[in-house]
């Protein structure tokens, strides 16, 4: 089975390195859809494959968006899933705040694929990543020295993507819902970066705010990135108050010493 990444970018070059680092030898092929980012994402995305452990194909699509309209956003994914896709393939649209977080990824995703049968997609649930003291030094893995933030669980409130084997996601606004056939799994999560590398994000989210079309903002469209730097620094604030080191939590412990165990024996090999 062929796993397939896709993730839409605008001037990321603070986040891209990381983004690719880890993913790059997780799938088999990393589609970016760049909207004309003109700081050094793009240098960033081809230095990546000069790794000595990216092994994954990458393809860089050029947007045909201006703006970032959440509806055409959704639209433009999954024009791009259906070009590009292979038959055998699973499908993962991830912005560059969301990272894989699994034992054994490959081998489980496959399983769980080969188990629901063609057409189907898998919800997983997302690990809030807040940091507990700022700071501009963000090293590789950034998640060595980051553990700090509460496992997304409420009924109700749970933050999901949808990863799936079909043509197309058929997603609903914003992709954290799908209208392919679904069911949820709990031994694959993804860390978004909501609140980490702090105040990183806090500039990321800020910067995107120009690209969000006054009509969006009328509807609450990206309301993640329609925020002023106080508000912002308040709701740090806030999420900083629900969270705790997250290796009391098994969601995000068994992965971090898995990951541990292979860095260290990769650093051995180097």
């Amino acid at each position: 089975m062929n796993l397939t990444a896709i993730s839409h970018v605008w001037n990321e070059g603070d986040l891209i390195t990381l983004w690719l680092s880890h993913h790059g030898d997780l799938f088999d092929r990393i589609i970016i859809i760049d909207h004309g980012s003109t700081d050094n994402t793009l240098e960033d995305i081809w230095l990546a494959q000069t790794l000595s452990f990216f092994s994954a194909e990458i393809i860089v699509v050029p947007s045909r968006l201006s703006e970032f309209h959440a509806a055409s956003n959704d639209l433009e994914v999954m024009e791009v899933e259906k070009k590009f896709y292979l038959g055998d393939q699973a499908t993962f649209v991830l912005n560059t705040t969301e990272f894989i977080w699994a034992i054994d990824f490959r081998e489980r995703i496959e399983a769980h694929f080969n188990r629901v049968g063609p057409n189907r997609a898998l919800g997983v649930g997302s690990i809030i990543m807040v940091d507990k003291e700022p700071s501009e030094t963000v090293d590789y893995p950034f998640w060595k020295e980051r553990t700090h933030g509460f496992v997304d669980t409420y009924p109700g409130v749970r933050r999901k993507r949808y990863f799936h084997n079909a043509p197309c996601g058929e997603y609903g606004l914003g992709r954290h819902v799908t209208h392919v056939p679904a069911e949820d799994i709990d031994d694959i999560h993804l860390l978004y970066l909501a609140f980490s590398p702090w105040p990183l994000v806090k500039n990321r989210k800020l910067a995107i705010q120009s690209r969000i079309p006054q009509a969006d903002k009328d509807i609450g469209a990206g309301k993640e990135h329609i925020l002023t730097p106080e508000s912002l620094e308040q709701r740090y604030q806030d999420y900083l108050g629900q969270s705790y080191n997250l290796l009391a939590r098994h969601e995000f412990a068994g992965p971090y010493f898995r990951n541990l165990e292979l860095l260290e024996s990769q650093e051995e090999l180097d």
